[in-house]
């Protein structure tokens, strides 16, 4: 989909200035102009909706959202601003085709909701997708990350851009890598740096936590900023009312 270049330029400047690294709670947002402290999550402040339960997965509470965290502030402001309003809105229209079998499947896997927004950093919610290390599709699988997933990659098809297929093995991986590290945000920062880049991350800290793996420099540093801009993203995206967003979450179609 075509958009205006300077409001996308805008809106990269802005998460590009969120995305510099992990940062102490006195920096100050350029988006906010105050200092950032950590502080717990307000009381009036809403939780995200809780996940579904099913094939054994424990009851969950949504994934907590990190209020205060500097990174986690920054890429709010960023998605907050008009620029970063006007682009959620563009991919959630964009989305639309999609949404209604992509959450019946996360209905069905008993996955955490949020889930629905990673399209949005992964994609932007295009099928085809394709990024400068070769991911593809909505979920940007790599070539060699398909195995065991049910995609075929030959002269005549690749299946990557199959959003149903995709999107299936997508959130198969990310089952998969909860029951692998036991937490969600180990499992997604396992989606983007790789099972084996966690195995080797916890392996040599001792610990399984992501924000403390973070803090120790463990991470890579695109995982290292991919937890707090996806949070960032559903903080913001999953309450449309309270952020003043022109969204429409009724898709074209239903998938049975």
């Amino acid at each position: 989909m075509t958009r205006p270049v300077r409001r996308r330029a805008y809106l990269f400047a802005l998460l590009a200035l969120c995305a510099s690294g992990p940062l102490t709670a006195q920096d100050t947002s350029p988006a906010m102009g105050r200092p950032l402290r950590h502080s717990p999550q307000p009381e009036a402040r809403e939780q995200t909706a809780p996940v579904f339960i099913h094939q054994g997965f424990h009851p969950q509470e949504g994934l907590a959202l990190p209020w205060g965290e500097s990174q986690f502030e920054k890429f709010r402001a960023a998605y907050l601003s008009p620029g970063g309003k006007s682009w959620i809105e563009t991919i959630a229209k964009r989305s639309l085709p999609y949404a209604a079998y992509i959450q019946e499947r996360i209905r069905h896997y008993g996955l955490p909701k949020e889930l629905f927004y990673l399209p949005f950093i992964e994609s932007e919610y295009s099928a085809k997708a394709v990024s400068k290390s070769g991911a593809s599709g909505l979920w940007q699988f790599m070539r060699n990350s398909v195995g065991g997933y049910d995609m075929r990659i030959n002269d005549w098809l690749d299946e990557r851009r199959d959003f149903m297929k995709s999107t299936d093995g997508a959130l198969r991986k990310l089952m998969w890598n909860y029951e692998r590290f036991g937490d969600w945000l180990l499992a997604l920062a396992a989606y983007n740096c790789g099972a084996g880049a966690m195995d080797r991350a916890i392996a040599s800290t001792g610990l399984r936590d992501y924000w403390e793996l973070r803090a120790r420099g463990a991470l890579p540093s695109e995982t290292a900023s991919y937890i707090p801009k996806f949070l960032a993203l559903v903080s913001v995206a999953s309450q449309p009312g309270r952020n003043k967003l022109s969204l429409s979450w009724n898709p074209p179609m239903e998938w049975v």
